[in-house]
């Protein structure tokens, strides 16, 4: 029975070879041990015009002695926040704040945040998710 068992796992293992099924599974390994070299974090999801929130750029190693600029951009103009912020030498996150104006139809932007080959995103909905979620109650969710 021993034998059957490792003839199975021998033959699906030579079959996901042969799919990709092991390649794919060993890249998402190896990209889950990879932190990337920033990442962007915003304190919400969306943002009503008029209203301002944080964001925090963080990066995996400790900016240098003179610390290091990061340059902020969006891709909705009416969103303001500072061109750049610093990480303070031997630090390795900044916060900033932006406030959005834009008033349009509901919408996703992307602020976008870069310092050399470094390049980090996050999403934010304006002025709020376009679409409402309906409430769920004890016997279920409204469809």
């Amino acid at each position: 029975m021993a034998k059957d068992i490792l003839f199975v796992i021998l033959a699906m293992a030579s079959l996901n070879i042969g799919c990709g099924g092991i390649d794919e599974a060993l890249k998402d390994v190896a990209d889950e041990r990879r932190q990337p070299a920033m990442q962007l974090a915003l304190a919400v999801e969306e943002l009503e015009a008029g209203e301002s929130s944080t964001g925090t750029v963080s990066m995996k190693d400790p900016a240098s002695e003179e610390g290091d600029e990061i340059a902020l951009a969006s891709t909705e103009k009416s969103l303001s926040l500072p061109p750049v912020v610093v990480v303070a030498p031997g630090e390795q996150t900044a916060t900033f704040v932006f406030t959005n104006y834009y008033r349009g139809k509901p919408k996703q932007v992307l602020i976008l945040a870069g310092n050399g080959d470094a390049i980090a995103r996050a999403k934010l909905y304006v002025p709020s998710i376009p679409f409402d979620v309906p409430p769920c109650s004890p016997h279920g969710c409204v469809k």
